[in-house]
């Protein structure tokens, strides 16, 4: 224990020689350290004392200023995808020519509402004629000698009779439809725009 006022060693009239560093040893052998810091000296000043004790005082002895609070980012919604428009893949065409006539026969029939139309289309020229009307039977007749000329099976056009390929095609789903004769004109429009042609399909060279 001591006091600061035997730091002095002899008697002035400075108070600030009173307010200087006191140094330490905590052993005999240990090197000074410092006790206190001066009061008077500013900041960051260098404190000279003992061979090997320099040290430098805090830059400030005032408190850091406490962080600011990060500012909550406001959340970025994403807006969700617009939903694109997917067209329907067309069905493929048959490579057998019959087959894609009697397609084009089934899409007008679907196109008119009637189902059960393009649902026994098909199986009329496989046998399946017997319950319809008999100009509808011999319409069938006639498409089994189309299928042949369509598919290379034979050339001779004599046994297609007076109508075309799309004039036939009319007739028999007319014929089926029930409708007036009229009507027949509008069926063949139809089957034109789907590529069926006098003898065949257009896009086939």
């Amino acid at each position: 224990m001591f006091f600061r006022s035997l730091a002095s060693e002899f008697p002035h009239d400075n108070p600030a020689l009173s307010e200087g560093v006191v140094w330490t040893c905590p052993s005999p052998c240990a090197r000074p350290l410092p006790l206190r810091e001066p009061e008077m000296a500013r900041p960051g000043a260098l404190v000279i004392g003992p061979p090997g004790t320099e040290t430098l005082l805090p830059q400030s002895a005032e408190p850091a200023p406490k962080p600011e609070p990060e500012r909550a980012r406001p959340s970025v919604v994403k807006a969700a995808p617009r939903p694109v428009a997917v067209r329907p893949e067309p069905d493929p065409v048959p490579a057998d020519p019959f087959a894609r006539l009697l397609q084009a026969l089934s899409d007008v029939a679907l196109h008119l509402g009637a189902t059960r139309v393009a649902a026994i289309l098909p199986g009329l020229f496989a046998g399946g004629a017997t319950d319809i009307a008999p100009r509808a039977r011999e319409l069938v007749e006639v498409g089994a000698a189309w299928r042949d000329v369509l598919c290379g099976t034979k050339s001779d056009l004599s046994a297609c009779g007076a109508l075309m390929l799309d004039e036939w095609g009319a007739e028999l789903l007319n014929e089926l439809l029930g409708r007036p004769s009229g009507a027949a004109r509008e069926l063949r429009q139809k089957l034109r725009e789907r590529g069926v042609a006098a003898f065949g399909f257009r896009d086939a060279a």
